[in-house]
Protein backbone atom coordinates (compact mmCIF):
# COMPACT_ATOMS: atom_id res chain seq x y z
CA UNK A 1 0.00 0.00 0.00
CA UNK A 2 2.97 2.32 1.35
CA UNK A 3 4.41 1.56 -2.62
CA UNK A 4 1.21 2.43 -4.25
CA UNK A 5 0.87 5.57 -2.43
CA UNK A 6 4.33 6.85 -2.89
CA UNK A 7 4.32 5.87 -6.73
CA UNK A 8 0.60 8.28 -7.12
CA UNK A 9 2.72 10.92 -5.42
CA UNK A 10 5.30 11.29 -7.36
CA UNK A 11 3.29 10.84 -10.84
CA UNK A 12 1.54 13.80 -9.22
CA UNK A 13 4.44 15.65 -8.53
CA UNK A 14 5.78 14.71 -12.02
CA UNK A 15 3.19 16.39 -13.22
CA UNK A 16 3.30 19.63 -11.25
CA UNK A 17 6.99 20.10 -11.78
CA UNK A 18 6.44 19.92 -15.50
CA UNK A 19 3.61 23.10 -15.35
CA UNK A 20 4.20 25.60 -17.91
CA UNK A 21 6.57 27.63 -16.28
CA UNK A 22 6.35 30.39 -18.92
CA UNK A 23 3.04 31.36 -16.86
CA UNK A 24 5.11 32.72 -14.13
CA UNK A 25 7.50 34.89 -16.16
CA UNK A 26 7.58 38.43 -13.88
CA UNK A 27 7.54 41.10 -16.90
CA UNK A 28 9.78 44.22 -15.81
CA UNK A 29 7.71 47.55 -15.60
CA UNK A 30 9.58 50.22 -16.60
CA UNK A 31 12.61 49.36 -18.67
CA UNK A 32 12.94 46.92 -21.30
CA UNK A 33 15.51 44.85 -23.28
CA UNK A 34 15.28 46.41 -27.06
CA UNK A 35 15.98 42.86 -28.82
CA UNK A 36 12.68 40.99 -26.55
CA UNK A 37 10.66 41.80 -29.46
CA UNK A 38 8.66 39.33 -29.08
CA UNK A 39 7.02 39.69 -25.35
CA UNK A 40 3.94 41.66 -24.11
CA UNK A 41 5.29 44.41 -21.82
CA UNK A 42 4.75 47.34 -19.92
CA UNK A 43 7.12 50.42 -20.78
CA UNK A 44 6.04 53.34 -19.26
CA UNK A 45 6.08 54.00 -15.33
CA UNK A 46 3.23 56.70 -15.61
CA UNK A 47 1.29 58.63 -12.44
CA UNK A 48 -0.80 55.74 -11.65
CA UNK A 49 -3.65 58.33 -10.56
CA UNK A 50 -3.79 60.23 -13.67
CA UNK A 51 -5.76 58.23 -16.85
CA UNK A 52 -4.08 57.75 -20.44
CA UNK A 53 -6.00 58.98 -23.18
CA UNK A 54 -3.68 58.53 -26.29
CA UNK A 55 -0.61 56.84 -27.93
CA UNK A 56 0.57 58.17 -30.95
CA UNK A 57 3.54 56.04 -32.63
CA UNK A 58 5.80 58.22 -35.16
CA UNK A 59 8.97 55.92 -36.83
CA UNK A 60 10.61 55.48 -33.07
CA UNK A 61 8.82 58.83 -31.76
CA UNK A 62 6.27 57.52 -29.46
CA UNK A 63 3.70 60.22 -28.00
CA UNK A 64 1.70 59.42 -25.01
CA UNK A 65 -0.90 61.83 -23.67
CA UNK A 66 -2.45 61.67 -19.70
CA UNK A 67 -5.10 64.12 -18.54
CA UNK A 68 -2.14 66.28 -17.08
CA UNK A 69 0.78 65.33 -19.17
CA UNK A 70 2.39 64.65 -22.59
CA UNK A 71 5.51 61.88 -22.71
CA UNK A 72 8.13 61.60 -25.55
CA UNK A 73 10.04 58.58 -26.23
CA UNK A 74 12.57 58.36 -28.95
CA UNK A 75 13.50 55.30 -29.00
CA UNK A 76 10.74 52.84 -29.44
CA UNK A 77 9.25 53.36 -25.79
CA UNK A 78 12.46 51.89 -24.20
CA UNK A 79 12.99 54.88 -21.90
CA UNK A 80 10.05 58.15 -21.15
CA UNK A 81 10.36 61.99 -20.88
CA UNK A 82 7.93 64.08 -19.73
CA UNK A 83 7.66 66.45 -23.01
CA UNK A 84 5.15 69.05 -21.69
CA UNK A 85 1.66 69.80 -20.68
CA UNK A 86 -1.16 72.45 -21.72
CA UNK A 87 -2.53 74.69 -19.48
CA UNK A 88 -1.67 71.98 -17.07
CA UNK A 89 -3.67 69.46 -18.84
CA UNK A 90 -1.85 66.60 -21.59
CA UNK A 91 -3.92 65.33 -24.64
CA UNK A 92 -7.21 63.57 -25.36
CA UNK A 93 -6.76 62.88 -29.15
CA UNK A 94 -3.43 62.76 -30.68
CA UNK A 95 -2.09 62.39 -34.65
CA UNK A 96 0.74 63.58 -36.48
CA UNK A 97 2.55 63.78 -39.90
CA UNK A 98 6.31 64.24 -40.35
CA UNK A 99 6.24 67.78 -39.27
CA UNK A 100 3.66 68.22 -36.99
CA UNK A 101 1.83 66.50 -33.96
CA UNK A 102 -1.54 67.13 -33.54
CA UNK A 103 -3.51 67.17 -30.40
CA UNK A 104 -6.97 67.77 -28.94
CA UNK A 105 -7.95 68.52 -25.36
CA UNK A 106 -11.15 68.12 -23.51
CA UNK A 107 -11.01 71.88 -21.80
CA UNK A 108 -8.46 73.87 -24.04
CA UNK A 109 -9.04 72.95 -27.84
CA UNK A 110 -7.15 71.91 -30.64
CA UNK A 111 -2.92 72.82 -30.19
CA UNK A 112 0.06 72.03 -33.01
CA UNK A 113 3.22 71.23 -31.95
CA UNK A 114 6.32 71.50 -34.92
CA UNK A 115 9.15 70.22 -32.03
CA UNK A 116 7.66 67.03 -30.82
CA UNK A 117 5.52 67.78 -28.17
CA UNK A 118 8.03 70.62 -25.97
CA UNK A 119 5.65 73.47 -27.04
CA UNK A 120 2.36 74.07 -28.97
CA UNK A 121 0.44 76.84 -30.62
CA UNK A 122 -3.25 76.91 -30.38
CA UNK A 123 -5.18 76.71 -33.55
CA UNK A 124 -8.89 76.98 -33.39
CA UNK A 125 -9.61 79.39 -36.71
CA UNK A 126 -12.98 77.69 -37.37
CA UNK A 127 -13.54 75.58 -34.24
CA UNK A 128 -15.87 77.38 -32.04
CA UNK A 129 -13.19 78.45 -28.78
CA UNK A 130 -12.59 75.35 -26.45
CA UNK A 131 -14.51 73.06 -27.93
CA UNK A 132 -13.92 69.65 -26.54
CA UNK A 133 -12.05 67.79 -29.34
CA UNK A 134 -12.77 64.04 -29.23
CA UNK A 135 -10.83 62.23 -32.34
CA UNK A 136 -8.31 63.19 -34.74
CA UNK A 137 -7.08 61.65 -38.22
CA UNK A 138 -4.80 63.22 -41.41
CA UNK A 139 -4.58 62.28 -44.74
CA UNK A 140 -4.43 63.64 -47.81
CA UNK A 141 -2.82 66.83 -46.23
CA UNK A 142 -5.98 67.39 -44.52
CA UNK A 143 -6.44 67.28 -41.13
CA UNK A 144 -9.85 66.35 -39.48
CA UNK A 145 -11.31 67.18 -36.03
CA UNK A 146 -14.11 65.47 -34.29
CA UNK A 147 -15.46 67.12 -31.86
CA UNK A 148 -17.55 66.63 -28.72
CA UNK A 149 -20.66 68.28 -30.13
CA UNK A 150 -20.64 70.43 -32.82
CA UNK A 151 -19.39 68.43 -35.57
CA UNK A 152 -16.76 67.52 -37.45
CA UNK A 153 -14.22 69.89 -39.21
CA UNK A 154 -11.15 69.69 -41.83
CA UNK A 155 -7.84 71.50 -42.68
CA UNK A 156 -6.07 71.60 -46.10
CA UNK A 157 -3.77 74.50 -45.21
CA UNK A 158 -1.78 72.67 -42.24
CA UNK A 159 -4.32 73.85 -39.51
CA UNK A 160 -4.34 77.31 -40.50
CA UNK A 161 -8.10 77.69 -41.32
CA UNK A 162 -10.87 74.96 -40.62
CA UNK A 163 -14.30 74.65 -41.98
CA UNK A 164 -17.22 72.35 -40.76
CA UNK A 165 -17.92 69.87 -42.73
CA UNK A 166 -20.19 67.50 -40.83
CA UNK A 167 -22.79 68.72 -38.33
CA UNK A 168 -23.80 66.79 -35.42
CA UNK A 169 -26.35 69.26 -34.39
CA UNK A 170 -29.77 69.22 -32.96
CA UNK A 171 -28.07 66.12 -31.07
CA UNK A 172 -24.77 67.05 -30.39
CA UNK A 173 -23.48 63.68 -29.54
CA UNK A 174 -19.68 63.62 -29.40
CA UNK A 175 -17.75 62.56 -32.62
CA UNK A 176 -15.91 59.44 -30.84
CA UNK A 177 -14.00 58.31 -33.64
CA UNK A 178 -12.21 59.31 -37.12
CA UNK A 179 -10.77 57.10 -39.53
CA UNK A 180 -9.30 58.52 -43.27
CA UNK A 181 -7.18 57.35 -45.80
CA UNK A 182 -6.63 58.59 -49.14
CA UNK A 183 -9.83 60.53 -50.18
CA UNK A 184 -12.38 58.11 -47.73
CA UNK A 185 -13.30 59.01 -44.35
CA UNK A 186 -15.60 57.73 -41.78
CA UNK A 187 -16.75 58.72 -38.36
CA UNK A 188 -18.32 57.05 -35.54
CA UNK A 189 -20.66 59.19 -33.64
CA UNK A 190 -21.64 57.92 -30.35
CA UNK A 191 -25.10 56.67 -29.84
CA UNK A 192 -26.14 57.79 -32.80
CA UNK A 193 -24.01 55.80 -36.03
CA UNK A 194 -21.33 56.02 -39.11
CA UNK A 195 -21.10 57.88 -41.47
CA UNK A 196 -18.50 57.68 -44.79
CA UNK A 197 -17.39 60.01 -47.25
CA UNK A 198 -15.35 59.42 -50.83
CA UNK A 199 -14.18 63.07 -51.29
CA UNK A 200 -12.28 64.39 -48.23
CA UNK A 201 -15.38 64.90 -46.41
CA UNK A 202 -17.51 67.10 -49.00
CA UNK A 203 -20.48 64.74 -49.13
CA UNK A 204 -21.53 62.09 -46.61
CA UNK A 205 -23.61 58.45 -46.57
CA UNK A 206 -25.15 57.38 -43.55
CA UNK A 207 -23.90 53.99 -42.79
CA UNK A 208 -24.94 52.94 -40.14
CA UNK A 209 -26.31 49.58 -38.14
CA UNK A 210 -29.92 49.11 -38.07
CA UNK A 211 -30.38 49.75 -34.52
CA UNK A 212 -27.85 52.62 -32.81
CA UNK A 213 -29.29 52.84 -29.45
CA UNK A 214 -26.47 50.93 -27.90
CA UNK A 215 -23.51 52.29 -29.95
CA UNK A 216 -20.75 52.57 -28.16
CA UNK A 217 -18.25 53.09 -30.59
CA UNK A 218 -14.38 52.51 -29.31
CA UNK A 219 -12.54 51.85 -32.48
CA UNK A 220 -12.60 52.51 -36.03
CA UNK A 221 -10.36 51.90 -39.05
CA UNK A 222 -10.67 52.40 -42.92
CA UNK A 223 -8.33 48.81 -43.92
CA UNK A 224 -7.98 47.45 -47.38
CA UNK A 225 -11.37 49.06 -48.87
CA UNK A 226 -13.47 47.44 -45.86
CA UNK A 227 -14.25 49.94 -42.80
CA UNK A 228 -13.65 48.09 -39.20
CA UNK A 229 -15.89 49.24 -35.65
CA UNK A 230 -15.32 47.96 -32.32
CA UNK A 231 -18.96 48.17 -30.47
CA UNK A 232 -18.71 46.47 -27.62
CA UNK A 233 -18.30 42.99 -27.13
CA UNK A 234 -18.26 42.62 -31.16
CA UNK A 235 -15.62 44.10 -33.84
CA UNK A 236 -18.02 44.68 -37.50
CA UNK A 237 -16.63 45.01 -40.92
CA UNK A 238 -18.27 46.63 -43.79
CA UNK A 239 -16.73 46.26 -47.29
CA UNK A 240 -17.67 48.22 -50.76
CA UNK A 241 -19.53 44.69 -51.72
CA UNK A 242 -21.03 44.49 -48.21
CA UNK A 243 -24.95 46.03 -47.94
CA UNK A 244 -24.38 45.57 -44.56
CA UNK A 245 -22.33 45.24 -41.56
CA UNK A 246 -20.95 41.99 -40.44
CA UNK A 247 -19.81 40.66 -37.36
CA UNK A 248 -15.84 39.37 -37.57
CA UNK A 249 -15.11 38.10 -34.23
CA UNK A 250 -14.09 34.51 -35.18
CA UNK A 251 -11.69 33.11 -32.87
CA UNK A 252 -11.34 36.41 -30.68
CA UNK A 253 -11.41 36.58 -27.30
CA UNK A 254 -14.81 35.60 -26.05
CA UNK A 255 -16.46 37.65 -23.21
CA UNK A 256 -14.25 40.43 -24.20
CA UNK A 257 -14.88 44.16 -25.20
CA UNK A 258 -12.64 45.37 -27.89
CA UNK A 259 -11.47 49.20 -28.40
CA UNK A 260 -8.79 50.69 -30.52
CA UNK A 261 -8.65 49.03 -33.89
CA UNK A 262 -5.15 50.09 -35.87
CA UNK A 263 -3.46 48.22 -38.84
CA UNK A 264 0.33 48.61 -40.66
CA UNK A 265 0.90 46.76 -43.68
CA UNK A 266 -0.49 43.19 -43.98
CA UNK A 267 -1.97 43.25 -40.39
CA UNK A 268 -5.04 44.25 -38.34
CA UNK A 269 -4.43 45.03 -34.64
CA UNK A 270 -7.51 45.00 -32.22
CA UNK A 271 -7.15 46.15 -28.36
CA UNK A 272 -9.48 43.85 -26.22
CA UNK A 273 -9.96 42.92 -22.32
CA UNK A 274 -7.19 40.92 -22.39
CA UNK A 275 -4.93 42.67 -24.47
CA UNK A 276 -4.70 42.37 -28.02
CA UNK A 277 -5.45 40.04 -30.89
CA UNK A 278 -3.90 40.09 -34.91
CA UNK A 279 -5.54 39.12 -38.04
CA UNK A 280 -3.44 38.89 -41.32
CA UNK A 281 -6.05 37.60 -43.49
CA UNK A 282 -8.21 40.76 -43.19
CA UNK A 283 -10.35 39.50 -40.37
CA UNK A 284 -11.36 35.93 -41.16
CA UNK A 285 -9.19 34.50 -38.30
CA UNK A 286 -7.58 36.30 -35.13
CA UNK A 287 -4.53 35.52 -33.32
CA UNK A 288 -4.16 35.67 -29.78
CA UNK A 289 -2.16 36.70 -26.68
CA UNK A 290 -1.82 34.48 -24.35
CA UNK A 291 -2.57 36.67 -20.79
CA UNK A 292 -2.80 34.04 -18.71
CA UNK A 293 0.10 34.49 -16.95
CA UNK A 294 -1.32 38.01 -15.89
CA UNK A 295 -3.81 38.02 -12.60
CA UNK A 296 -5.63 40.76 -13.85
CA UNK A 297 -7.39 41.45 -16.97
CA UNK A 298 -5.18 43.64 -19.02
CA UNK A 299 -7.85 45.82 -21.04
CA UNK A 300 -5.94 47.79 -23.77
CA UNK A 301 -7.65 51.51 -25.34
CA UNK A 302 -5.92 53.09 -27.24
CA UNK A 303 -3.37 51.94 -30.14
CA UNK A 304 -0.58 52.67 -32.52
CA UNK A 305 1.45 51.20 -35.08
CA UNK A 306 5.21 51.54 -35.93
CA UNK A 307 7.08 49.71 -39.09
CA UNK A 308 8.22 46.97 -36.26
CA UNK A 309 5.84 47.36 -33.15
CA UNK A 310 2.64 47.80 -31.67
CA UNK A 311 2.03 49.99 -28.44
CA UNK A 312 -1.04 49.91 -26.70
CA UNK A 313 -2.64 51.69 -23.34
CA UNK A 314 -4.37 50.33 -20.37
CA UNK A 315 -5.75 53.15 -18.16
CA UNK A 316 -2.19 53.97 -16.81
CA UNK A 317 0.54 52.60 -18.92
CA UNK A 318 1.67 51.92 -22.26
CA UNK A 319 2.33 48.40 -23.11
CA UNK A 320 4.50 46.78 -26.29
CA UNK A 321 4.85 44.20 -28.38
CA UNK A 322 6.47 43.36 -31.87
CA UNK A 323 3.98 43.24 -35.12
CA UNK A 324 3.04 40.57 -36.88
Amino acid sequence: MKTKLFSILLILGTFVSCKDVSNEIQLPDTTIDPYSDSIWVKVSNFDSNVYLRCIYANGKDIYAGTDEKIYYSDNNGISWTYASSINQHGLRSICGDKENVWGGQSLYGLYQSKDKCKTWTKINNGIPENELIYSLSISNNILYVGTYGSGLYRSINNGATFEKVFDCAPEGEPIWKISSEGSNVVIAIFRRGIFSSSDNGITWSDISFKDNSEFYPTGLKIFRNSIYVSNQPYVYKKSVFDNDWKICNNNLFLWSSFNGIESKGDTLVVATTYGISFSTDESKTWTNYDFSRKKDLNVQYDISCNDKFVFSTDQYNVWRTKLK
